[in-house]
């Protein structure tokens, strides 16, 4: 395998015939090889590592808490409190038997112990959002309950809901600087959204199984050196050769054997995803 950047470059090179200035540098700004190839190296790269999840690339994670939600992180607010009553009508007002600490717009969730007022708990999953509030009491966002049964004193508790919304409640956290594709958390069937550099989710630890921008050469497999030498060559092609007959008739060429080591991977990647045999970094590793 290639042991650094100018070894892939200088086999770019060799592959469209350009072997009369071999590169001893990708930074020296020289020759036009080594201004070329250094032009397309870093995203050419980026490219190649994002086509499929390449096993040097894969990485596990703890994620960074950029902030929580102070539903979540204050212990008097996650603590129930009783129901004292609730009053019925086109405005539903909820009475508690101490102070709640709340503010409109929260969300709150009742306790399935409720007792008569039975409406309350079999709509919405009895998770509602408050207006109105006072020390110990609230109303339900747009709730008529004047048809609703009676509520039997104290027979319930409420509390936040752990849930605000699908996405955007819970825990922010940090995507790590060498994310470019975010696969999925560990725990796979959490719920959770991207957005930009940020990741929210409903659980207070979170982990996450990502493809990497991985440039150490020295952990390139030996397919992925394939694939993004013959990718380098087919782009620097025009720059070095001009865009003549002869010049497109090796950028032809490039592009077909390009082809071909992707497809290489990409069949590979297939069998991986159905569970077949034949399959191992091993095997990736090898020459």
């Amino acid at each position: 395998m290639a042991t650094n950047s100018v070894t892939i470059c200088n086999r770019a090179l060799w592959k469209i015939g350009a072997i009369e200035n071999p590169l001893t540098s990708l930074s020296a700004d020289e020759t036009k090889e080594d201004r070329v190839c250094n032009a397309v190296y870093s995203d050419l790269l980026e490219e190649t590592l994002r086509l499929w999840p390449w096993p040097f690339t894969k990485k596990v994670s703890q994620l960074v808490l950029t902030s929580g939600y102070p539903e979540y992180d204050t212990v008097a607010g996650r603590d129930p409190v009783t129901v004292s009553s609730i009053t019925k009508g086109t405005t539903t007002t909820v009475t508690t038997a101490s102070a709640h600490g709340w503010s409109t717009g929260d969300r709150v969730e009742f306790s399935t112990t409720v007792s008569g007022m039975t409406e309350l708990i079999n709509n919405y999953d009895g998770i509602y959002t408050i207006t109105s509030t006072g020390a110990s009491t609230f109303t339900l966002d747009g709730i008529d309950s004047t048809n609703w049964t009676d509520y039997v004193a104290s027979s319930g508790t409420v509390s936040l809901s752990p849930v605000l919304s699908r996405y955007d409640s819970g825990y922010v956290y940090d995507l790590p600087s060498d994310c470019i594709i975010p696969l999925h958390l560990d725990q796979k069937d959490r719920d959770y959204q991207i957005i930009g550099t940020k990741l929210y989710s409903t659980i207070d630890s979170a982990k996450l199984v990502y493809i990497s921008s991985v440039t150490t050469t020295t952990l390139f497999e030996r397919l992925f050196e394939e694939v993004l030498i013959s990718r380098i060559a087919y782009e620097i092609v025009i720059p070095l050769m001009g865009s003549g007959q002869e010049a497109q008739g090796v950028r032809n060429a490039m592009i077909v054997e390009y082809e071909k080591s992707r497809n290489k991977a990409e069949m590979i990647f297939a069998n991986m995803e159905q569970g077949q045999e034949g399959y191992t970094d091993t095997w990736l590793s090898s020459r």
